[in-house]
């Protein structure tokens, strides 16, 4: 695999560029550990704006990890100004300058990581149509990833860089926790211009990974988009009712943003990225074929009382399923918007217990070649243990990718 980060490195792109920095190791760990570990040379294409210090600077492919860390070490966010970047002759020298590997074996990609969209008003340029027309023609695939502060032009362009190279494009992820006005911590996620809630109880979204992107958490219904713009950071969140068992995010905050404790999902979608892309070409991981859980509803009472294991494909089952579960809860929580385009549930209940401490849990569901295998697991109190007295009835709602097959349920030991 040949892989070159492109990366905008004005003012605005230093917290991503930072990441790039502390993970990389991390990132070259998580390829080179598939069977058979995968050859990979990471290569460095910096760019700017005419003016700025330079324009664009290359560091050629390489599979020396410590050389590359160290160069990536030196990098630093810098100049910049009007919001157009010299893209297009970025895109260019990433392309064609490198030193590419020709062999046909070779897996070619370009991760563009920017926050604003290329100049198209300099004289002699290139263009970003012709360069993915290139990329097409010598199989290189180019993923962009849209940084904070994206415009609805750079979208609009990193999209058709993408969908045109046959690559991907992902809107960064950025969470940030405030202290609301009672000194509690909360938690926003923000990405493509939206501030994002996380669904709360009942019918919990505890265990919701962020890192997946608050996109595909809206679109497992595990989040919800609260605001139309970015909070600024260090100012006082929004006040306003959220609704719907929203727990994390801005409703009736009225307090300030703890803007240092901002993190971003750039590192997992480069590692997830050349991941898929090594598995696509036989590479085999430790948990290949594993669905990944998107998001997770569970808890200890509901409305339904019997043993009862399900997948739902639907939105008329999920409507169906949702009224029973949600019977005791008064006022009754409302039905998260969950994209059966893209996700399905698998549910498992565990049937009434006389008291507390009891609980079940979906640890894995695998793709066989017969189907889906869902794997979980009951635990119920110890011998003496102190539990509440009063029945419980847990539960355990997970969202994964939608896939054909029939599901197999077994119970762990």
């Amino acid at each position: 695999m040949d892989v070159v980060f492109l990366i905008d490195t004005t003012g605005s792109m230093a917290d991503e560029i930072e990441v790039v920095k502390e993970k990389m190791r991390d990132m070259v760990a998580q390829i080179a550990s598939g069977d058979p570990a995968p050859r990979v040379r990471f290569g460095l294409v910096l760019y700017r704006d005419r003016g700025d210090e330079y324009v664009t600077k290359v560091i050629e492919l390489t599979d020396d990890i410590d050389a590359m860390v160290a160069h990536i070490a030196e990098v630093q966010a810098a100049g910049g100004g009007d919001e157009p970047e010299s893209l297009n002759e970025a895109l260019h020298v990433a392309l064609h300058d490198m030193n590419w590997d020709p062999a046909e074996e070779v897996d070619k990609t370009v991760f563009l990581i920017a926050d604003a969209p290329p100049h198209m008003d300099y004289e002699g340029d290139y263009q970003y149509a012709g360069e993915v027309e290139y990329a097409v023609h010598h199989n290189i695939i180019i993923h962009s990833i849209g940084c904070s502060g994206l415009s609805e032009e750079g979208n609009s362009i990193f999209r058709q860089i993408a969908q045109g190279s046959e690559g991907t494009f992902n809107l960064l992820t950025y969470k940030r926790e405030y202290v609301t006005a009672d000194g509690t911590t909360e938690t926003v996620l923000e990405a493509g211009g939206r501030v994002f809630g996380i669904m709360g109880e009942p019918g919990a979204a505890a265990d919701a990974d962020w890192r997946v992107g608050a996109e595909r958490l809206e679109e497992a219904g595990a989040a919800r988009a609260i605001a139309a713009a970015p909070v600024p950071p260090a100012t006082a969140a929004p006040g306003g009712a959220m609704g719907g068992g929203m727990m994390g995010g801005m409703g009736g905050m009225g307090g300030t943003a703890m803007g240092a404790a901002t993190e971003n999902n750039l590192d997992s979608i480069l590692a997830g990225t050349l991941r898929k892309q090594a598995e696509r070409r036989g590479v085999r991981y430790a948990d290949t074929g594993t669905l990944e859980i998107v998001a997770r509803y569970t808890g200890t009472r509901s409305g339904i009382h019997e043993a009862l294991r399900q997948v739902i494909r639907t939105e008329d089952e999920w409507k169906a399923l949702w009224e029973r579960h949600t019977q005791p809860f008064e006022p009754r929580p409302e039905l998260p918007q969950v994209d059966f385009g893209k996700s399905m549930l698998i549910v498992v209940f565990s049937g009434e217990k006389p008291t507390g401490g009891h609980s079940v849990r979906v640890e894995t569901v695998r793709e066989t070649k017969d189907g889906l295998d869902v794997t979980f697991r009951v635990t119920k109190p110890d011998e003496g243990m102190m539990t509440t007295q009063a029945f419980t009835q847990p539960y355990d709602i997970v969202v994964v990718d939608n896939t054909e097959g029939e599901l197999r349920f077994l119970e762990a030991e």
